[in-house]
């Protein structure tokens, strides 16, 4: 389901990577009752990684360290997604716990990029292994723990590079792309935006822009699916929160302005920021603007499309 970060992979210790995601298209389409929002996306997973080790102990309980990202604290051991992902596998599977997950950090945090969401799709799939939980007979399952840690989890979860998202992130329509040899330079322009100061800040769409929004979202599939290149489908990909994080965050439109100036195909904020990517179907290109864009605070990655 994941790549391995190494060749551990034994009973009692296993070592995942955990991948990236950038939105290639995000609209919110409206408000729901519980307070989440619904919302058609286009997921796509990224070769830049978290790495997490996990491995039995002779201690009982839940065990969980960080290391190489000081933006990242545990506070309490409820707040942390890692822990509870872990807890609820072991309460749905009446397993006692005795394990320690370790997270070496790569994946910029508050960055729309949905690290802490593939933190937990790695440690639901890791501990399944370790515990000899089968995958494919508790998929429902795990996609029930998922959608109940984070909206993008089940995503994660998933096989699939590519998906189409509905709802709250959680409705998978997976696709394949004919083609995805593209470079991608993405940058995290080191300032973390708050996705629910983003979604405070947001401006609803009217009925009439969501169903033209729907039709170029699908209209963007049908040209992956069948090979149109990206440079090709124009003015179609949009994410909503830039509207709501533009005035509020200069820098970031600078960025993305910046990464279109130096030859892009196209570029766009991820989620709800605070990256921003830019797709190249010109390596040298997007190595020439890694080397424009690395100054000052931006973790700049030249990365690509996962293959799965």
């Amino acid at each position: 389901m994941l790549p391995r970060c190494s060749a551990v992979n034994n009973m009692n210790k296993i070592k995942l990577k955990s991948p990236a995601k950038i939105n290639l298209f995000l609209e919110i389409t409206g408000k729901r009752k519980d307070g989440y929002h619904n919302l058609i996306t286009i997921f796509a997973k990224i070769s830049v990684f978290d790495c997490l080790s996990i491995k039995k102990t002779a201690f009982k309980g839940i065990r969980i360290s960080v290391k190489n990202n000081s933006n990242l604290r545990l506070k309490k051991s409820d707040d942390n997604i890692i822990y509870r992902t872990a807890l609820k596998f072991f309460d749905e599977f009446k397993i006692m716990p005795n394990v320690k997950i370790e997270l070496d950090k790569n994946i910029p945090v508050g960055a729309g990029l949905g690290g802490g969401s593939a933190n937990s799709a790695a440690v639901l799939s890791g501990l399944c292994r370790i515990y000899g939980v089968d995958l494919k007979k508790n998929r429902k399952k795990l996609a029930l723990i998922a959608a109940s840690i984070g909206a993008d989890v089940p995503f994660f979860l998933s096989d699939s590079s590519f998906c189409l998202g509905r709802g709250i992130g959680d409705k998978l329509y997976p696709f394949k792309v004919k083609k995805s040899a593209y470079s991608i330079v993405l940058v995290y322009p080191g300032l973390p935006v708050s996705t629910k100061a983003a979604y405070s800040n947001l401006k609803l769409p009217a009925k009439k822009e969501i169903a033209l929004s729907n039709g170029r979202c699908l209209r963007i599939v049908r040209s992956l699916k069948s090979g149109v290149d990206i440079g090709k489908i124009g003015d179609l990909p949009i994410n909503r929160f830039e509207d709501a994080i533009f005035p509020e965050y200069g820098e970031i439109k600078k960025l993305k302005e910046k990464i279109m100036s130096l030859g892009a195909d196209m570029a766009m904020m991820s989620g709800s920021g605070s990256s921003v990517f830019g797709i190249f179907s010109n390596i040298m290109a997007a190595k020439r603007a890694v080397k424009q864009i690395s100054i000052g605070k931006n973790k700049v990655f030249l990365t690509k499309f996962l293959a799965v």
